[in-house]
């Protein structure tokens, strides 16, 4: 088997903004793998070939001085010398610039997309510099046609739909103005949309193009139109039709997954093909939001490319126009051509330098494109100025006049006007939670190079300050700053129905009354908090100051839930007036068992404390009896508890088992179910990624599906070295791996329960477990059913696959090859759905044992 090498999507990316750190609507550090899954193949295909291009160069060039013979024409040699020189230049930009954004179908066509416009550009400059004959007799040197007056089309005239005074063709006038342009038309849009991906940002420009049209048909015979030719032909069916199609097209890239294999690692013909047309699409998608309206800054910004576009397109008319060029000329086309690139190119680095807060820089090739389109206009001003100064009607001057003042006047209201009356009204009534998170003393100091802002931390009502600042603060820094990835991407799915189907496991005192609202307190000071708070209460979190604490608020029935976590929520400055408490804790190891010690040790000094609830990440052995003096039942404060792994001391009573969950101090998303991709097929039937240690049951099964080389049906990518944080890179190809995979092979570690099986089910991959028990004293209990290991999953009846070993795995890869898709979108739904329900039943059940307790000490 041959293990795969790690996923490198970076590239050479030096020409753009460096994407790091995420504060817009887009997180453009995830962004560059979010929904991408590359096998990291490089071929022959994807070098630069440096040497090999400077060794023909250089050959061509020998030949030219030593073995060609000499010609004496001279201009046959100035052509072929500023044919060279810009031939020598597009080889040194394809071989040498660093990439920029797009790299499909490969980059070096961006490379020299960049290049010839750069040529594009020098060419314009050495026009503008010529008087309007001798640019129009150099143009002959390119095409000995060219140099001659045009006859411009007019498109006005007989306005007539049906003209009965030509019983022949009646329609004669709607043929007439079927030219080249219907079809650019419509085409030109759909690609406008792809560059702009944005509805109403191109049917404004639509409507504006036409308008223009309107304003200067006294310049430009080619503008001059019939008005069911502007608004039917042109905006509504040419250009609408083709903004509606881009938008489908938009629907479809955006919705599909991004999966790249190597060629040859793809084992059927139809497949390669597949893959080789995929080539010429996105390597990626990013889904351009502009919110125009947002801010004064993106207002300005999308004013500004509507207006760049604008005039791109009204140089187009009037280019050909002053340098006397037919409009299907192979000089327009290419014009066209590269203008498309160029753009494509352009519009994404402008987006990026609005949205992202980390770009500074003007992409490169939206610099190219602006000197360009300003390069083009001063040619045709200086070229045909008495046509572009001739005076514009007087109703078009009142209609621009108008225009632009209306939209002056929005301008400044919207971003002005109404901001201040907002503060105004929000500072008249605001909710206790508003005042807290705006009102925040911002008075900051300089210490050691370091700023520090001081801020309320506390919740309403919490009586005293929040202080970050503790001696946890260096302990756990590096444990709870964790970066969180983005949900991943993916197709609608409308087939699941969530409902509570455990509800009958649930031990629910609803024959109580419980008609007061109880707040309680949440602090998680173990990465289990955030699977609790996110994934299985449905919180939402606010970070403040970098991730030293973070905070969140939700309302379930009667209970006002606050969670709290971070290096900042230490013992001494946390809420002392608290009654009802959710501690989350690590027990996995002694020095975590020191730390929760400390905190269990501090619960007496919280005075109005009345009832305590504890979830804690167990020992993987199990060996959890220190807990047991901390328990009301032994005279301690902590009334329940809620144990991860197969502990012997769950009796659902005082003890309670809870799952290990998502692995979310690594970025584990949390998946929307509702926009998974169910019922597609997937390309891998298992996957395994993971670090391999000797002698251990993942080693096994790696010698497992190499003997039986089960590598052309699994993805399988193996490292030797445990880390504890994943990259962009190896989480994002972690979830597609999942994703694409029908089985997730889980085997064994310290503790047969793993993250890995509850984040296959997520994405309705059936996770394949080892039904062995680890070394320890994790086994039975009374309270559950089920033996162990896995007996709270296996309580539950959840769809995991077990085997006893991997020796099964062959047999199982051979059911899987021959069950039909139908039956596998099936499973997928049912998975999915059963772990859904499954986290609904945690939060009853959990809710259901805080209520009994408080009712209990309410009496």
């Amino acid at each position: 088997m041959v293990l795969e090498k790690e996923i490198n999507t970076n590239g050479k990316h030096s020409g753009f903004c460096n994407l790091q750190r995420v504060t817009s609507v887009h997180d453009w550090e995830s962004y560059k793998v979010k929904d991408v899954f590359d096998d990291g193949t490089m071929t022959f295909f994807w070098r630069a070939h440096t040497l090999t291009v400077l060794f023909l160069l250089t050959c061509a060039l020998v030949y030219v001085a030593f073995f060609e013979e000499v010609s004496t024409d001279l201009e046959y040699n100035v052509k072929r010398g500023i044919l060279a020189c810009i031939l020598v230049f597009l080889l040194l930009g394809v071989t040498q610039i660093p990439d920029g954004p797009f790299t499909r179908p490969h980059p070096a066509l961006w490379r020299f997309v960049f290049c010839t416009s750069i040529v594009y550009e020098l060419a314009l400059i050495f026009i503008l510099f010529q008087t309007a004959d001798d640019a129009r007799q150099l143009l002959k040197h390119i095409d000995k046609n060219l140099g001659k007056p045009l006859s411009e089309k007019k498109y006005g005239g007989n306005c007539l739909l049906y003209d009965s005074s030509h019983p022949s063709d009646p329609f004669h006038n709607i043929w007439d103005k079927m030219d080249i342009f219907v079809p650019t038309h419509f085409f030109g849009w759909w690609i406008k949309t792809l560059m702009l991906r944005d509805w109403w940002i191109c049917t404004v420009m639509s409507i504006m193009f036409e308008i223009l049209e309107y304003t200067l048909e006294h310049q430009l015979p080619n503008f001059s139109e019939c008005w069911w030719d502007h608004w039917l032909m042109d905006a509504l069916i040419c250009n609408g039709l083709g903004i509606y199609l881009g938008m489908i097209t938009l629907k479809y890239l955006s919705m599909k997954p991004y999966h790249w294999r190597g060629l040859w690692k793809i084992p059927t013909y139809t497949g390669k093909l597949q893959r080789i047309a995929a080539q010429f699409g996105p390597y990626s998608w990013i889904q351009f939001d502009w919110q125009p309206t947002s801010s004064l800054t993106r207002w300005l910004g999308v004013l500004g490319l509507i207006f760049m576009s604008s005039l791109l397109e009204l140089n187009t008319f009037y280019l050909k126009f002053v340098l006397w060029l037919e409009p299907p000329h192979v000089l327009n086309i290419l014009r066209l051509v590269l203008m498309v690139f160029s753009g494509a190119v352009s519009v994404r680095e402008y987006f990026q330098l609005l949205d992202d807060p980390d770009c500074k820089t003007f992409g490169r090739q939206s610099w190219v494109m602006v000197a360009i389109v300003v390069t083009e206009f001063l040619v045709i001003a200086k070229f045909d100025y008495d046509t572009i100064t001739k005076p514009l009607p007087t109703h078009i001057i009142y209609f621009w006049i108008i225009a632009l003042c209306s939209l002056f006047l929005w301008t400044v209201w919207k971003f002005f006007c109404k901001k201040v009356e907002g503060n105004q009204d929000l500072n008249d009534s605001q909710s206790p939670l508003e005042e807290e998170v705006i009102n925040q003393d911002d008075s900051s100091k300089e210490n050691d190079g370091v700023q520090y802002t001081h801020r309320k931390l506390s919740l309403p009502d919490d009586g005293e300050d929040w202080n970050p600042w503790g001696e946890e603060f260096e302990r756990e820094k590096s444990f709870y700053m964790v970066e969180k990835a983005s949900p991943i991407k993916v197709l609608t799915n409308q087939s699941l129905d969530v409902n509570k189907q455990f509800s009958k496991n649930i031990k629910n005192d609803a024959s109580q009354p419980f008609e007061s609202t109880y707040h309680v307190e949440i602090w998680g000071k173990a990465a289990i908090g955030l699977y609790l708070w996110e994934h299985i209460l449905g919180g939402k979190l606010e970070s403040k100051m970098d991730g030293i604490w973070n905070y969140g608020f939700k309302k379930i029935e009667n209970f006002k839930l606050k969670f709290r976590t971070g290096p900042g929520v230490i013992t001494t400055k946390a809420p002392n007036d608290v009654q009802n408490l959710i501690l989350v804790l690590n027990g996995r190891s002694d020095d975590k068992v020191s730390f929760a010690k400390m905190w269990l040790d501090f619960l007496p000094q919280f005075r109005n404390l009345r009832f305590v609830l504890l979830i804690i990440l167990g020992n993987e052995q199990c060996h959890n009896e220190w807990l047991v003096p901390y328990m009301s039942k032994s005279g301690g404060l902590v009334n329940t508890t809620f144990v991860v792994y197969d502990s012997p001391l769950v009796d659902n009573v005082h003890f309670y088992q809870w799952p290990l969950g998502v692995a979310t101090y690594r970025g584990f998303p949390k998946v929307d179910p509702k926009k998974l991709d169910l019922e597609n097929s997937r390309p891998y039937v298992c996957n395994f990624l993971g670090s391999i240690y000797p002698h251990s049951s993942r080693e096994k099964l790696l010698n497992v599906i190499q003997s039986n080389n089960l590598t052309q049906f699994c993805f399988i990518k193996a490292r030797y070295e445990w880390q504890p944080k994943e990259t962009k890179q190896t989480l994002s190809a972690y979830i597609q791996s999942l994703h694409l995979s029908d089985l997730t092979l889980s085997p064994v570690g310290m503790n047969t329960e793993c993250y890995r099986i509850y984040e296959a089910m997520a994405f309705g991959s059936v996770p394949v477990v080892e039904d062995v028990m680890t070394p320890g004293i994790c086994g039975d209990s009374k309270a559950l059913s089920a033996p162990a290991p896995l007996r709270l999953l296996k309580s539950f009846n959840a769809p995991v696959i077990y085997i006893k070993n991997w020796a099964q795995l062959p047999d199982l890869i051979s059911q899987e090859l021959r069950m039909p898709l139908e039956d596998k979108i099936k499973r997928r739904v049912k998975i999915v759905q059963w772990y859904e329900n499954f986290k609904i039943h945690l939060r009853e059940n959990l809710l259901s044992v805080l209520k009994t307790n408080i009712l209990r000490r309410e009496r």
